[in-house]
């Protein structure tokens, strides 16, 4: 996937570098991934939401989506 490519390449690009619509692709495609990806991608989204490079609003979005198909509950 294009994406995995550029993220594992650049990490997780913020709204400053990729724009806002461009940062938002990124999140949309990583959350309609599979399960593995979404769990590769997590941390470094956690962190990317620490230092304002993402959502997190977003992050909170793949969080409960991650949970839910672990067999978990939702945190927010």
């Amino acid at each position: 996937m294009k994406v995995e490519e550029i993220i594992n390449k650049f990490g997780w690009l913020g709204a400053d570098v990729v724009g806002e619509h461009g940062n938002q692709t990124i999140w949309l495609i990583i959350q309609h991934s599979d399960l593995a990806t979404q769990e590769r991608y997590l941390p470094m989204m956690r962190e990317a939401a620490k230092n304002g490079k993402a959502s997190a609003s977003d992050l909170a979005y793949l969080e409960d989506r991650v949970a839910l198909r672990q067999g978990k509950k939702q945190i927010y």
